[in-house]
């Protein structure tokens, strides 16, 4: 009894907030029975139960009240691409603003910053989007429910914009807003100049360069695709023209007439003459790569950032891998296809 007396006594200084692993079992289970109730920290839980209250009112989502100016400047950054909003020195500008105010979303345009540099947005979102034809501007994309002509501030029909000379056109916005019906609304706001031609940088010059590049491709910005031998056969079966190649009826391969001259073609990583690709039959095919250049790489008047003249290449490329052997039938290699008549 002596020496259960003396651990007790030794317990009382030892810290009650440490671990206790150092001790055995039986020693805890002596401790216990000779507690008594002031032993006991409650002290403890309340402490817990404080800093409980304290975690959770810190992480309170506290808001501050805005004023209304400062609300509507981040709604209006929030619309979409810069700028969010423009110093009203002409009537389009005005238009352009007024809109933006009105959840309009500025889809693509070409204007001057206040150091008076051009800037632009080309960003294509899937809708409608500015072309350039016969030095003539015109609108290319997807189905719209509707769309407002303005130039010079004052709404017009689409002749006059039609006649509008890319020349002579100071700044000009296309917005586009969803409607309920999750068809789009566009308005396109033109200013111009009575002179003849408009000082130009490189932006600008580019910025006309991909509305001229639109109005020859879906695909501005470039295009890839791969095929396998299967996915060539599917792809030549439907005429996608994205595979750069047709299937003759004796299953031989040709370029389409309309890339042949704007084409560097690749057989088996050897530059060839689009007329090599004749030789080859489809089932030869082991992978096609087929490539459309972004319009910087091949549109004409492209300028790079310090208005210099960038050389350009050649539109499309074409890479073939050929597997030889499989020109003819061999019983190690099958192919189960739907879109393939010939023998296999």
């Amino acid at each position: 009894m002596v020496f259960v007396n003396k651990y007790v006594l030794l317990m009382k200084h030892r810290y009650t907030f440490t671990n206790h692993f150092e001790r055995s079992g039986v020693k805890e289970r002596i401790r216990m029975i000779n507690s008594t109730d002031h032993d006991r920290a409650w002290w403890r839980y309340g402490l817990l139960w404080l800093l409980t209250i304290a975690v959770i009112m810190a992480c309170q989502n506290w808001r501050e009240e805005k004023k209304p100016e400062e609300v509507n400047l981040v709604e209006e950054v929030l619309m979409g691409d810069s700028p969010s909003k423009l110093p009203e020195t002409n009537k389009s500008r005005v238009l352009f603003n007024q809109f933006r105010h009105k959840n309009w979303f500025f889809e693509q345009g070409l204007y001057k910053s206040k150091e008076g540099n051009y800037q632009s947005n080309t960003s294509l979102h899937g809708g409608l989007t500015l072309a350039m034809e016969k030095n003539r501007l015109s609108l290319k994309g997807a189905n719209f429910k509707s769309i407002d002509y303005y130039i010079n501030g004052v709404q017009v029909d689409s002749t006059p914009f039609a006649k509008v000379d890319p020349n002579r056109v100071v700044e000009i916005f296309l917005l586009s807003k969803n409607s309920e019906m999750a068809e789009t609304s566009y308005k396109l706001l033109v200013e111009t100049s009575p002179a003849a031609s408009m000082a130009t940088d490189s932006l600008r010059t580019n910025f006309f360069a991909f509305a001229k590049a639109m109005a020859l491709t879906d695909h501005p910005t470039g295009n890839s695709r791969s095929y396998t031998m299967n996915g060539l056969l599917e792809a030549t079966f439907f005429k996608r023209r994205d595979a750069l190649v047709e299937r003759t009826k004796n299953h031989y391969l040709q370029v389409y007439k309309e890339f042949s001259k704007d084409m560097t073609v690749f057989i088996d990583d050897q530059e060839v003459d689009a007329a090599a690709v004749e030789k080859i039959h489809v089932r030869q095919v082991k992978m096609l790569y087929s490539r459309e250049r972004p319009y910087y790489e091949w549109a004409p008047g492209t300028l790079s950032p310090e208005g210099n003249n960038i050389e350009k290449d050649r539109r499309y490329v074409l890479f073939i891998e050929t597997a030889p052997k499989r020109e003819r039938r061999d019983s190690t290699y099958y192919v189960f296809s739907p879109f393939y008549s010939g023998d296999f």
